[in-house]
């Protein structure tokens, strides 16, 4: 049933729309089932301008304020994979086709399910960075550990054929066996340090 008034003027509101041309105020009866539906018809026509009836209630007391609430979750859910993509470098594909027809309910179900997995992915991605960080670190304390105890052993190595070349000749049996340690030069002795990681 719908109820339309105009026609004159008299009843129009302020011209926001297009000033140019003519308009005519109508009030359209819908029942509920059908509402969602028809406001999403006539605002595709876009030749619509919607007056607010309620403008005296606060949002929380309007009709629609659950669903207002889903719309915005929605639109923090979009935002949130806007700047997810800004941030790994991708531009969506904007896709801009009217003949499709949109339920906010599926919209809002894949919306769910794309931020957990986006979520989890993140999750994922920040254990998988750490992992690589503490490898990396590891790696590093390594190869520092390898060239201490290669440079430890070429000394060692040194020390080890100078005096064994001081020995040449010198009867080994008859040598005491702490002798090796008097006759090294205490400058040249093997300096270890401690190795922690």
């Amino acid at each position: 049933m719908a109820d339309i008034r105009g026609g004159g003027g008299g009843f129009c509101p302020p011209m926001d729309l297009m000033r140019s041309e003519p308009m005519q105020l109508v009030q359209v009866i819908v029942p509920m089932e059908s509402a969602h539906l028809t406001v999403s018809y006539l605002g595709d026509l876009g030749l619509v301008q919607f007056k607010d009836l309620n403008a005296g209630k606060s949002p929380f007391q309007r009709t629609y304020a659950t669903q207002i609430k889903r719309c915005g979750e929605m639109a923090r859910k979009i935002r949130f994979f806007k700047d997810q993509t800004s941030k790994a470098g991708v531009s969506p594909r904007v896709i801009l086709d009217k003949d499709i027809d949109i339920d906010l309910d599926d919209v809002e179900v894949k919306l769910g399910e794309l931020e957990a997995e986006l979520v989890e992915i993140n999750a994922n991605n920040d254990k998988l960075q750490r992992s690589y960080n503490e490898l990396v670190e590891y790696k590093l304390v390594l190869e520092k550990a390898g060239e201490f105890f290669a440079s430890a052993h070429r000394s060692a190595t040194a020390q080890q054929s100078e005096i064994e070349s001081q020995q040449v000749g010198e009867d080994v049996l008859e040598t005491p066996l702490l002798q090796e340690e008097k006759s090294v030069d205490p400058t040249k002795q093997v300096k270890l340090g401690f190795l922690t990681g």
